[in-house]
């Protein structure tokens, strides 16, 4: 009977937070730090950023270890402020021990994102995923632990209009990093025109044409070096909201937005880009930042051959001397 009356103790719990969550818009951003205790044991921290005007208490939130394990309950959750009605939460995760080597992606998925983010339409009705993913083999078996960010997603700076956010990244093991810029994980997403991050700094910028908020996932990239190669063993996301609060004036607009135009897109890698500017560089990067196409040209029409490339999502980045201009491509 004490076990009966326990177990519907806690469904009710569990009922009463999922209801209140599911009513809830204040989930800004996200990110997961994983971390090796010993062997094959891991432990992760898990941060959370809420709105505070729309915050709804989570005492918890659920991990899912990626090797079909049962979900973990992951508590803590006291906010504290770290700008102005914003709120991050730490949960601490308990440690999990994965029985075989493989490929993992340690995921959090939690109900909802703030309402009216620019291009995520609708917003509040969507879920927030973050996910860390990494290899454990024998390469990552004497030591893996996820970059860890010294910036918080508040960090943000408007230089005119223009928007800028470097999470400055550092990895405990001493691997290398790169940087790429993916969709935020919803069923309706657009890149914002100007967005750019560097592949070699992770720093984010765009210059908007509109005020709001919007919401981006820049992806961080783990390499270990093994003789004189770099293989990729792991990655870690971090999607987080940009408030824009002022745009940049005709005079200061350093972007080709209104300038450009790209077709077909998407196409089967076969892509003409034109401006009324003369464009110089021309750059693309697949979402592991990595530049897969580069060119210097003198005119304001390019033929883009990428029919050799895998299909998918690459990026787009124009230079017309002192403007740019980024977009997302698609070969299909």
């Amino acid at each position: 009977m004490i076990g009966l009356i326990k177990k519907i103790n806690i469904f009710i719990l569990i009922l009463t937070t999922s209801v209140t969550t599911a009513c809830s818009q204040d989930l800004r951003g996200g990110e997961i730090r994983l971390s090796q205790i010993s062997g094959m044991m891991f432990g992760a921290n898990i941060f959370i950023y809420q709105q505070i005007s729309t915050y709804v208490n989570r005492p918890y939130v659920l991990i899912n270890w990626g090797d079909g394990s049962p979900l973990d309950t992951c508590t803590g959750g006291s906010p504290i402020t770290v700008a102005p009605d914003i709120y991050k939460s730490g949960y601490l995760v308990p440690p999990h021990i994965y029985s075989n080597y493989g490929n993992y992606i340690i995921s959090v998925r939690d109900s909802f994102r703030t309402a009216n983010i620019q291009n995520i339409t609708p917003s509040g009705s969507e879920q927030l995923y973050v996910e860390t993913n990494f290899t454990l083999n024998s390469l990552t078996w004497l030591g893996y632990n996820s970059p860890g960010f010294s910036n918080d997603q508040t960090v943000v700076v408007n230089n005119n209009g223009t928007y800028t956010h470097n999470p400055s990244a550092f990895d405990p093991d001493g691997d290398s990093l790169s940087y790429g810029l993916i969709p935020c994980y919803t069923t309706n997403y657009n890149f914002p025109s100007t967005a750019y991050v560097n592949p070699s700094t992770g720093e984010f910028s765009m210059t908007p044409s509109a005020l709001g908020t919007y919401a981006i996932a820049i992806k961080v990239y783990k390499w270990r070096t093994v003789g004189s190669n770099k293989i990729l063993i792991g990655s870690s996301i971090r999607d987080m909201l940009i408030n824009v609060t002022s745009l940049a004036s005709v005079s200061q607009n350093n972007t080709l937005e209104n300038d450009v135009s790209v077709f077909p897109n998407p196409s089967t890698g076969i892509f003409t880009i034109s401006s009324s500017e003369k464009i110089s560089v021309i750059e693309i990067y697949n979402t592991l930042g990595q530049i897969i196409y580069q060119s210097k040209v003198q005119s304001p029409t390019s033929n883009i051959d990428l029919s050799d490339k895998p299909k998918g999502i690459y990026f787009l980045r124009i230079i017309a001397e002192d403007k740019t201009y980024t977009q997302k491509l698609i070969i299909q």
